[in-house]
């Protein structure tokens, strides 16, 4: 199974200054900061993800793209691949989509994709009165798109955009794209629903479609969903969650192979000017001269720690003093949950255990919660995990279907009639 990374402009300093949180001098973002297909030797995504309407705002990025295409703007090896479609949760609160079907093929045409996805609309409860003109307008998009391609001759791969709103709705879009002729479909709508959801849809999809067509997966390559999308024979999948949840999520913010996750430690930067609005050290009651220090306690524990030059129970003490000190969070979990959270972290030292480019270099450094140079990275190591879980799934996929398949022979038959014989599988 394929695994496309979205676009969203993800790129670190590759020279940024740990110890003093200093960015490289004379930096210039674009131009100097690394994707993470750039920072790692090896391959960690198959390729990305563009949406269109993540260019539709008029700017510095959508004229270098027009200029240069999107393969040269993201700079990718030619061994990634590029994956397009609408964006269609853009203009989700619209009656039509942004785009035509016109618009959109000469777009993916242009910029050199090589996948692009019909012009699809989401049907949603919340617009339940439109469900039916969502439904047809998809459908008929798709039929334009795919006669529009083949009139054109067009060199990337058509994809049909498969929408709905139960199983039943999804089974018949994806029966009547294959009928249109489509050999690779996109299931949509799908990245905001609970997992029970997803996998009634394409477990009823993968139904229809048996070995007829390809299938990718829009939003759900989450790791709880791996083993199910595996066993469906889901071609592709995409989501931004493994690199979202490095600063987004409460708790599993750093992933490990073996399937679990950590929380990071918190530690954030305590400036003169309380940084932004909103932020815990900016919601803090006290002097700047107390958070300042409380926070190099803290940083100064946590590497200690990491060299094995300071005990888990003062470790915990610093982190517990500098946090106690950061505004209230009654949108997060209690001091008391997020003690037991770093404790475990501390406890398992993961970022010991990691062979990563991320984590063989920065160390413990990875699991401080404080920063986009951090945060990021931890986020690029919960892409690299992703892939080996992807490839470890694959392989025990491949051995329970090896033994599954095994067939009897005369000799297996005959085994117990001779002593020495070993016991068949």
């Amino acid at each position: 199974m394929k695994f496309f990374l979205p676009d969203w402009d993800d790129r670190v300093d590759p020279g940024y200054d740990f110890l003093t949180d200093r960015l490289t001098l004379k930096r210039k973002p674009y131009e100097d900061d690394l994707y993470a297909h750039e920072l790692f030797d090896e391959r960690i995504y198959d390729g990305i993800l563009v949406s269109r309407m993540a260019l539709e705002q008029a700017g510095r990025k959508r004229k270098r793209v027009e200029e240069v295409g999107i393969r040269e703007y993201l700079r990718l090896p030619a061994d990634l691949e590029l994956f397009g479609d609408c964006g269609a949760f853009g203009y989700l609160d619209q009656r039509d989509p942004a785009f035509t079907t016109e618009e959109i093929l000469e777009y993916y045409d242009r910029l050199g994709f090589n996948y692009g996805v019909s012009v699809d609309h989401i049907v949603l409860p919340e617009f339940e009165d439109q469900r039916d003109h969502r439904y047809a307008l998809t459908q008929r998009n798709a039929d334009d798109f795919l006669r529009m391609h083949r009139d054109n001759k067009l060199n990337f791969t058509p994809v049909g955009a498969v929408q709905g709103w139960d199983e039943h709705t999804y089974a018949e879009a994806a029966e009547s794209l294959i009928e249109m002729g489509y050999r690779y479909i996109a299931v949509g709508g799908l990245a905001r629903s609970n997992s029970p959801t997803v996998s009634r849809i394409l477990n009823a999809v993968s139904q229809v479609v048996a070995a007829r067509a390809a299938i990718h997966v829009f939003g759900v390559a989450r790791a709880s969903l791996l083993p199910l999308l595996l066993d469906l024979g889901v071609a592709s999948a995409d989501s931004a969650a493994p690199l979202r949840q490095a600063w987004l999520a409460a708790k599993d913010n750093y992933y490990t192979v073996d399937g679990g996750a950590f929380a990071a430690i918190r530690i954030p930067m305590a400036t003169n000017d309380r940084g932004l609005n909103g932020s815990l050290v900016a919601r803090s009651g006290a002097a700047y001269s107390d958070l300042r220090e409380a926070e190099q306690d803290a940083l100064n524990a946590v590497r200690s720690f990491a060299r094995r030059e300071l005990g888990q129970r003062e470790t915990m003490k610093r982190i517990k003093a500098y946090d106690s000190m950061l505004g209230s969070r009654t949108y997060e979990r209690s001091a008391t949950q997020r003690d037991q959270l770093y404790r475990d972290l501390l406890r398992g030292r993961p970022w010991d255990q990691c062979p990563c480019q991320i984590c063989t270099e920065l160390g413990v450094e990875v699991v401080i919660f404080r920063g986009n140079n951090r945060n990021r990275r931890r986020g690029f190591h919960n892409l690299w995990v992703l892939r080996r879980r992807i490839e470890k799934a694959l392989v025990e996929k491949g051995e329970r279907r090896a033994q599954f398949a095994w067939q009897p022979r005369l000799e297996h038959f005959e085994w117990n009639k001779r002593p020495d014989a070993p016991t068949p599988p």
